[in-house]
C-alpha cells in the first residue's frame, strides 16, 4: 500500500508539473511584468504571428481562435520562447543579463543564381531592460545613446 501511495504521489506530481509547464509555454503578455506570473486559463495551444498582419492569432486547446491586435499586447511566450513586440514585428529575447539581447525572426533570402531560398538572421538589437529603448549595438545600449 505504501509503495502504491508513493508511486501515485510521484505520478500526480509529474503530471501537475507537465501540465503547468505546457500551460506556461504559450501565452499572451500584456506587460513585461506578466512574464513571471502564472498563466491564466484557458490554455493556449498555439500563437501565430506574421509581420505582414497587424494581429496575432491565438488558438486555444478547445479549438477556438481569437485575433488580438498587436498594439494591445507587450509580447507573448510561444513554445517556451519569449517575444517582445516592436513596431509591427516581434523580437525573440535570446539573452537576459546586464543587457537584453533580441533577435528578429529569420527572413527568406532568394538566390536567383541557384534558384533557392535560404533563411538568414537579421542583426541582433539590444536594450537595458525588457521595456527599454532598442539599440543596434551593445556599445550604443551601454551608452544609452
Amino acid at each position: 500500500m505504501i509503495k502504491f501511495n508513493l508511486i501515485a504521489t510521484f505520478f500526480l506530481t509529474f503530471c501537475l508539473q507537465v501540465a503547468y509547464s505546457q500551460a506556461q509555454e504559450n501565452r499572451i503578455l500584456y506587460s513585461s511584468v506578466e512574464i513571471k506570473q502564472a498563466p491564466a486559463l484557458p490554455n493556449i495551444s498555439s500563437i501565430r504571428s506574421a509581420s505582414a498582419f497587424p494581429f496575432v492569432t491565438v488558438v486555444y486547446e478547445n479549438g477556438t481562435k481569437k485575433k488580438i491586435d498587436n498594439k494591445d499586447i507587450w509580447g507573448f511566450i510561444s513554445e517556451g520562447r519569449l517575444y517582445r513586440r516592436y513596431k509591427r514585428d516581434f523580437l525573440e529575447v535570446v539573452k537576459q543579463g546586464d543587457l537584453i539581447e533580441y533577435r528578429s525572426r529569420r527572413i527568406p533570402d532568394y538566390d536567383v543564381t541557384t534558384n533557392s531560398t535560404n533563411m538568414i538572421d537579421r542583426p541582433h538589437v539590444f536594450s537595458r531592460t525588457l521595456d527599454g529603448k532598442l539599440y543596434p549595438s551593445v556599445k550604443a545600449a551601454l551608452k544609452g545613446e
